[in-house]
């Protein structure tokens, strides 16, 4: 799991302007773009984490969480370019 954040971490530093540093992002400034293009297990962790941040203490079923990551997959699929939160809404 370190592993996987690491190489999380640096995908994303490369190509994110959503880094204001080596050690930080902001979860609201990822694009769909830099959330899809990761491997896959590394894209189901980072949607999770922004689900969980949209979501803040609300629960969720399952069937919730699913329509969640695949409506965030058709959105974003269509507009790259596309603020990750946004998608989500």
């Amino acid at each position: 799991m370190t592993r996987s954040l690491l190489i999380l971490t640096a995908a994303l530093a490369i190509t994110s302007p959503a880094f204001a540093d080596e050690t930080s992002f902001s979860l609201d400034e990822l694009t769909c773009f830099e959330v899809q293009s990761l491997a896959e297990e590394d894209s189901l962790f980072l949607t999770g984490m922004l689900i969980g941040h949209a979501k803040g203490d609300a629960p969720m079923t399952p069937a919730e969480i699913k329509s969640a990551i695949e409506g965030m997959d058709a959105t974003c699929g269509e507009n790259p370019d596309m603020l990750a939160m946004d998608a989500l809404s």
